[in-house]
């Protein structure tokens, strides 16, 4: 499955986002560009981390972000992912 929005060049600073923080099926579900990705695990298995490091990482990638969709149950949930996603990059998500 090609996907337009993945042909952009990675970022020319270099990575910021450690992959090696996450463990191996953290790590593949955040470096997927195959398209969109549901993930589904319980409780204290780190979904937030690894959407947090998708986010990040997707958007290292030269992704837009108007182009990424993140959805959580609250507003307080998405402005904390927005914000530690911001830490991971050294810089502001909104």
């Amino acid at each position: 499955m090609e996907n337009d929005i993945f042909q952009t060049p990675v970022s020319q600073t270099g990575p910021t986002v450690n992959l090696n923080e996450l463990n191996p099926s953290q790590r593949e579900a955040v470096t997927t560009t195959d398209g969109p990705l549901l993930v589904i695990a319980g409780a204290g298995s780190g979904k937030t981390r690894t959407l947090v490091y998708r986010v990040a990482y997707l958007l290292e990638q030269g992704i837009a972000p108007e182009k990424i969709l993140l959805l959580t149950f609250t507003r307080k949930a998405s402005q904390e992912m927005l914000w530690r996603a911001g830490l991971l990059l050294n810089e502001t998500c909104r």
